[in-house]
């Protein structure tokens, strides 16, 4: 799942406290997005300190 961080709030948090690892804390702290597996997603949502990236799929045009 591909998550991003609420500025605002992970700024309360270190990389101890996170269920993530050092390098993806430190990405999310600089405002990227990162993917992380669902298990670790669910939790820091129920945190309150990322929010989900909608991601949308492109479809393949046909040509005809």
């Amino acid at each position: 799942m591909k998550i991003k961080a609420k500025i605002s709030k992970i700024g309360n948090f270190n990389a101890m406290n996170v269920p993530c690892s050092n390098l993806e804390f430190g990405q999310l702290r600089d405002g990227a997005s990162i993917e992380v597996k669902d298990e670790v997603a669910d939790k820091m949502l129920a945190m309150g300190i990322v929010e989900k990236v909608n991601t949308k799929n492109k479809k393949a045009k046909k040509g005809d």
